[in-house]
């Protein structure tokens, strides 16, 4: 592991059992559990890594906000069906969609569950082919 440089920001940084640094350190060979600290400290604006810590994956909380309202899409209101029933508003983007979807597979799993702790052959079969169908319009949704 290379060397892990860095500077206190706001007084002495505890980093659990690995120390206490009150000073622009550079340790050497730190442990998994001190780079660890490090990435979460420098995250929190607690110290400042100058180097030894590769953050170039590390989103800056302003862009994480644009990147999730992005994923999000737009509200999509509630609207009325011709029967009189409520169909409920939702996020239109690749979050909504994957947050349905991965909804829809659990329920469908749960489902399976139920039916073979029931024993009933014929409810495992319609469960099982319900999971099915249900991942096979879950591929079709997140496909376009």
């Amino acid at each position: 592991m290379a060397p892990l440089s860095f500077i206190p920001l706001r007084g002495p940084w505890t980093a659990g059992d690995e120390g206490v640094f009150a000073e622009e350190t550079t340790v050497e060979k730190p442990s998994k559990n001190l780079v660890r600290f490090a990435a979460h400290a420098h995250h929190a604006g607690v110290i400042d890594v100058t180097d030894g810590l590769d953050l170039s994956h590390v989103q800056s909380q302003e862009d994480a906000e644009k990147a999730q309202e992005a994923a999000r899409g737009s509200w999509v209101e509630r609207t009325w069906a011709d029967d009189g029933t409520a169909v409920p508003g939702y996020w239109d983007g690749p979050w909504g969609v994957g947050n349905l979807a991965q909804h829809d597979l659990e329920t469908a799993q749960r489902r399976l569950q139920a039916a073979r702790a029931d024993g009933d052959p014929d409810a495992v079969e319609a469960a099982e082919e319900n999971l099915v169908a249900v991942d096979a319009d879950i591929q079709a949704r997140l496909a376009g």
